[in-house]
């Protein structure tokens, strides 16, 4: 199911970041963000174009901290989703059986 999504600025930035400060792969980034390739791809070329720069000034330890924290965050981002989608199943499941508060009667 394909929606079209909206994300806020500081959104784009972390996903971009990720990309670009971790060397991690825009598909890996990608699905662990629950954005689509394309979309992350367009936000990495913009901030290319932009003048992206790189974390540098992190310690290795700072920078290790923050990666583990931003893969953290893309997990539970994906949980948050599935669990959302999740509920969303259900509503329409008992909407559909008879007998239910949430069918329909006529």
């Amino acid at each position: 199911m394909a929606t079209r999504g909206r994300f806020t600025q500081e959104y784009r930035e972390q996903a971009v970041s990720l990309h670009l400060d971790s060397g991690r792969s825009i598909t890996e980034v990608a699905r662990s963000s629950g954005v689509h390739e394309m979309t992350l791809g367009k936000w990495v070329k913009k901030a290319k174009d932009d003048g992206w720069v790189p974390d540098k000034d992190l310690s290795e330890t700072e920078r290790a901290e923050l990666e583990r924290l931003r893969k953290d965050n893309a997990v539970l981002r994906m949980e948050r989703v599935s669990r959302i989608m999740s509920m969303i199943e259900l509503c329409r499941c008992l909407r559909d059986v008879p007998g239910q508060g949430g069918g329909r009667s006529g």
